[in-house]
Order: C-alpha cells, then sequence, then structure tokens
C-alpha cells in the first residue's frame, strides 16, 4: 500500500532521505519515544542527533517530557531512528501535521514503526507502571473529522485498519515477556485531543465504548505508517489510573515521571525483538 504525498511532506521524506544518506544511518526500525520515555538505550551508538522540526518543517511549542528531537543510531547493529517527543493535536496541529514523522520515512527502508505513548487506564484491574500491547483504538478526534489523511493529495484510498496493529509482533513481544516474567497486558487505547484531563462522564463513555486506556496521541502516526505499508508495534505505559472516581488527578509531570521510571525495562523488551523488527517483509 502506499498514499500520495502533498508537496509539503514530499520535502519532509526528500529532507529524511539526504539526512540518512549524510550520516550513513538508513533506517530499518523507527521508534517513538512518548512522554517520560524519551531517553535513548544506553547502548545505542549514536551517529547524529538533529531537530525533529527541521526535518518534517512543522513548527510547534514544545511540551515538558517531550524533546522533539531525531536521533540516529545503531542499536544492537540495527539501524534505528529515534523521534524522541512528538507532536500533539493540542498545539493546534492538523492530524496530518501531527502523522509527520511517520510521513518522512517514505522514502527509507524503514519495515516497522514502534510507537510508545504514556496512558491513563480506564480498565481497572490496570495499575501504573504496566505495560499494555495496543491491539485496536478508538480515535476519538477522527469521529468528529480530524484525520492524517484530510485532506488527501489524490484520490481518497480507503483501506481496514482492522490489522493496524501487527499481530506478528505483538505475538513476539508477548513471547519475550513471557521468558522475562513481565506483566504485559493488552488492550484497546482511546485517543482524545486534549489538552485537558477526561471529565469523569467521559471516561465512564469510553470505558462502555470498549477502551481500557487514554491517551492525547499515538493513532495519527499508525494511520499514516499503515497507508505507507509499514508494519505497526505499539506499546502504552499506564501512568495513572483514569477512573471516573479516582480522587487524585495526576499532574503531566507525574506522568512523565511513571514513564522516566518504566523505561529501562521497556528498552529490554524492544531490543529482544529488535533483530526481528530488522529482518521484517512489508
Amino acid at each position: 500500500m502506499s498514499v500520495l504525498l502533498h508537496p509539503y511532506q514530499e520535502q519532509a521524506a526528500e529532507r529524511a532521505q539526504r539526512l540518512a544518506r549524510q550520516y550513513g544511518v538508513e533506517p530499518t526500525v523507527f521508534v517513538v519515544l512518548g512522554s517520560g520515555l524519551g531517553g535513548l538505550p544506553e547502548n545505542a551508538r549514536v551517529i547524529a542527533r538533529v531537530p525533529l522540526d527541521e526535518v518534517t518543517g512543522i513548527t510547534a511549542a514544545t511540551v515538558a517530557g517531550h524533546a522533539r528531537e531525531l536521533a540516529l543510531a545503531h542499536w544492537q547493529n540495527v539501524a534505528t531512528w529515534f523521534c524522541l517527543g512528538r507532536y500533539h493535536l493540542y498545539q493546534g496541529l492538523s492530524a496530518a501535521a501531527v502523522a509527520s514523522p511517520i510521513v518522512m520515512l517514505a522514502h527509507l527502508p524503514v519495515r516497522c514503526v514502534v510507537l510508545t505513548n504514556a496512558a491513563g487506564g480506564l480498565n481497572p484491574v490496570y495499575q501504573p507502571g504496566d505495560f499494555v500491547l495496543i491491539r485496536d483504538h478508538l480515535f476519538v478526534p477522527g469521529l468528529a473529522g480530524q484525520h492524517p489523511l484530510i485532506p488527501p493529495p489524490g484520490p481518497v484510498r480507503f483501506f481496514s485498519l482492522r490489522d493496524a496493529y501487527d499481530p506478528e509482533l505483538r505475538a513476539a513481544v508477548r513471547r519475550v515477556a513471557e521468558e522475562r516474567g513481565l506483566m504485559l497486558r493488552e488492550g484497546t487505547y482511546a485517543m482524545v485531543a486534549g489538552p485537558t484531563f477526561e471529565t469523569a462522564a467521559e471516561l465512564r463513555w469510553l470505558r462502555l465504548a470498549g477502551a481500557d486506556l487514554v491517551g492525547m496521541s499515538t493513532v495519527p502516526e499508525v494511520i499514516m505508517a499503515r497507508a505507507l505499508g509499514l508494519r505497526v508495534l505499539a506499546i502504552s505505559v499506564v501512568t495513572n489510573r483514569a477512573i471516573p472516581d479516582e480522587p487524585h488527578i495526576p499532574t503531566h509531570e507525574e506522568v512523565a515521571a511513571v514513564g522516566e521510571r518504566a523505561r529501562p525495562q521497556l528498552f529490554a523488551l524492544l531490543e529482544a525483538i529488535l533483530p526481528l523488527l530488522a529482518t521484517l517483509e512489508v
């Protein structure tokens, strides 16, 4: 599957391609690190760091816990690009702009996109610090018309997202987690626009709709990755209980702190499946 790009998107893809050639790091794996998850693995050999905005051409205010930097590295001998921080709808951007870090991969040999985020746990059994494989999503802004493929630069492309979250990759992560004795849950992620946290009524509604997690990111990137024919693995770190009757309302700083504590285990999990990610067929 492929998608036609707008001229500004094509320019971003060309800038990324030039960057790969300049530093000799053409990625096969692209990893987006969410709130509090933005530090690089200690054993990643970094070749270059570049401000993300310079490549995408998107300018927006930064958010605490989101450095918005592109790191070109070799991780376990796998050419990997790390996106430290991301764009959000609540910065006044379109869904297409939010997905621009994925668009820039259009001319690169990337096979897999790994997306991570900090999320609130709607499912009452989820606890802060839990890892959750995303198997499906509710894209609330998309239901209201904020979609990364609107407006299309060419004919509208219709395709299914029922397999957006790659079953083979999820199975591989489950195997590794079981071998390591790591609690790994699996659930449905609801994306809201933010920046305010949800009301009690909104939390009840999302839970009734089948969501286990709620956050303010990830889904536009998933959709764009699938439009480009890339395979997707997405993992949430539960940073707070998003329960209607929960007395404590988390701050952005608390959310980022939980993500930071979870980072070593997350990297260990991804490192174990990195050889598979680098050799996937697309």
